[in-house]
């Protein structure tokens, strides 16, 4: 649950929950831009996570969802946080 990207002007810059503590770890972007900022410590990957259900599947809630076992949606809450069918984790 916790999210790699900015949900606002106030989240930009700030350190990415999982990602790497050091900077020196990481190969150098060729962008100038990303440079400063990763000298700064601001341009740092998420760190990969496992696919999870994160969404209730629409055509499930239509009683349409044709997918069913191996579909990458949640039919139903107690789905959600489980693991992708299929996904490499």
């Amino acid at each position: 649950s916790e999210c790699g990207f900015a949900h606002g002007e106030h989240e930009i810059g700030q350190p990415v929950p999982g990602a790497l503590s050091s900077p020196v770890d990481l190969p150098r972007p060729s962008n100038p831009y990303l440079a400063s900022s990763f000298k700064e410590g601001l341009a740092r990957p998420a760190a990969p996570q496992p696919a999870t259900k994160r969404t209730i599947c629409k055509y499930f809630l239509e009683n349409d969802c044709h997918r069913g076992s191996e579909c990458g949606f949640a039919h139903g809450e107690h789905e959600i946080g489980q693991p992708v069918p299929g996904a490499l984790s």
